[in-house]
């Protein structure tokens, strides 16, 4: 994954955090689900899980107070943001490319990065085995 034209190295459970949410298209998922399939066969705590959003978000570079990508449903569980598209785009281009070409044509760097972290994502599950 890319953000601000750097590489960022994404652990593979919070790859699996955000398929989960992306194939949700929008929807909630909540805690229990997210535990089971993330941590299957091991007795792990909610804390774990605010953990794994956490970071998540951090690699994302969203926040708690934006939740631009990952929305937390009060008591219930998250989903990713409806708002945003769950499409990738047709292919994922170089950073410097993509981003020097995107900012002549007046995109924001915040449209930019999102588009990166789509593309990026698409490419990952299309290239990936289904997860359980």
């Amino acid at each position: 994954m890319w953000r601000n034209r750097a590489t960022v190295e994404m652990p593979n459970r919070s790859l699996r955090f955000i398929v989960l949410l992306l194939r949700q298209a929008g929807d909630i998922v909540d805690k229990d689900t997210l535990i089971d399939t993330l941590w299957p066969d091991q007795d792990v705590s909610d804390w774990s899980l605010s953990r794994l959003v956490s970071d998540t978000r951090q690699l994302l570079g969203d926040t708690v107070q934006d939740q631009r990508y990952i929305q937390t449903i009060r008591n219930k569980g998250f989903r990713w943001n409806p708002q945003l598209p769950t499409e990738p785009a047709e292919a994922p281009v170089p950073p410097s490319v993509s981003i020097a070409a995107k900012a002549r044509s007046g995109w924001s760097r915040a449209g930019v990065a999102a588009v990166l972290v789509l593309a990026t994502i698409g490419t990952v599950l299309a290239l990936r085995p289904r997860f359980a």
